[in-house]
């Protein structure tokens, strides 16, 4: 006998048009007979052959783009020898592995495993990054605000993220004068999105740069990403599901799901991608079922249907855009062959919630 399973529904300008039905669970495993964007899992550090600046510019390997965002991974080890300036695209920094140290126009911030880092369009910054520093890189087509409220999380989650084998790339060394001139200049590149062709170089004052802000605009954000948890995700179709980033086309939501998720998910007007965290998952899709391990990540198209199994330690970051969004690359782009091991530890003594259990190690 087939085992029935709920599937639901979602469509993005109308959440309260969730629809709920009963499925045969075969039939939403491996069900693809022919078409479809069913591009594989891959590994986006692995993609990294050295740093991702040069005194040129920026030079980020982008993994997924689409008409509301672009997904980077970076290695910005070293010092940016310059500035730069997005000034029609918010950018978010999502901490891997080591340290960032970001200096703007709004103040230095920095950011370790875990942690987030929203800078907003016209902002003028530069990145300080450790030795060992991998971080993703999200550039957002409209103004994003946050989903949740960062004088109440519910825990203190810090990571402590390896690679094996251990990489350090040849970089130069994290000196705050690096690229200032003898008379206190440095440049800044002022760049329009998805327009490199019309990048503008400019000299600036590099001290009277850094915290020049006097009033006004949207400030520099930084919080741990994954502290705002209530509960479990997974258990239904109403659970909370923290929302640390949303506008009227993006979404970034975090999971902790055990053991297996309710129910099928079709998003049907929402492409989702994955940045698996922590921890791994068995992936059930109408594409067919594959293991998502730490660091990795993958897509489901809008329309498809899926739901995770999450194993030891899981905690996934997911990604959604309301239009079409590109993956870039696959997996035969691999450059090395590294995997990772993420422990995690909250620092709050007590759980705010009952239900929320601690995030187990997972290596």
């Amino acid at each position: 006998m087939a085992r029935k399973i709920k599937e639901f529904m979602t469509f993005w300008d109308n959440p309260e048009g969730t629809v709920f039905l009963q499925r045969d669970r075969e039939e939403l495993i491996g069900s693809e007979s022919s078409g479809g964007r069913n591009l594989p899992k891959f590994r986006p550090f692995d993609l990294l052959k050295g740093i991702t600046y040069s005194d040129s510019g920026l030079q980020s390997i982008a993994v997924y783009d689409g008409f509301d965002m672009t997904v980077f991974v970076e290695c910005p080890a070293g010092a940016y020898p310059f500035f730069h300036r997005e000034v029609d695209q918010d950018v978010a920094y999502l901490q891997y592995q080591g340290k960032s140290t970001v200096e703007t126009e709004y103040g230095v911030f920095e950011i370790e495993s875990g942690e987030m880092l929203l800078v907003p369009r016209g902002a003028s910054q530069r990145t300080i990054g450790s030795p060992d520093c991998l971080r993703w890189a999200l550039y957002y087509r409209d103004p994003v605000r946050l989903g949740v409220d960062l004088d109440n999380r519910t825990s203190d989650y810090r990571f402590d993220v390896r690679r094996q084998p251990a990489i350090v790339y040849d970089a130069p060394p994290p000196d705050r004068r690096r690229g200032v001139r003898s008379d206190g200049k440095i440049r800044e590149v002022i760049r329009i999105r998805n327009h490199p062709e019309d990048d503008t170089w400019v000299w600036r004052n590099y001290e009277s740069l850094i915290d020049s802000k006097l009033e006004g605009g949207r400030p520099v954000l930084k919080f741990g990403f994954f502290n705002f948890f209530k509960g479990r995700t997974g258990t239904g179709a109403t659970m909370y599901i923290p929302t640390p980033l949303v506008s009227s086309t993006i979404k970034a939501e975090c999971f902790n799901t055990v053991g297996e998720q309710f129910g099928f998910h079709r998003g049907c007007d929402a492409e989702e991608m994955w940045i698996q965290f922590a921890g791994a998952a068995m992936n059930e899709a109408e594409f067919g079922e594959y293991e998502l391990g730490t660091s990795e990540m993958a897509q489901i198209p809008m329309g498809i249907s899926h739901r995770v199994v999450a194993l030891e330690g899981y905690v996934r970051c997911t990604l959604y855009a309301k239009n079409y969004m590109r993956q870039l690359v696959t997996d035969k782009d691999h450059v090395t062959n590294t995997k990772f091991t993420v422990k995690a530890q909250n620092l709050y003594p007590q759980p705010v919630n009952q239900s929320s259990e601690p995030i187990r190690p997972t290596s």
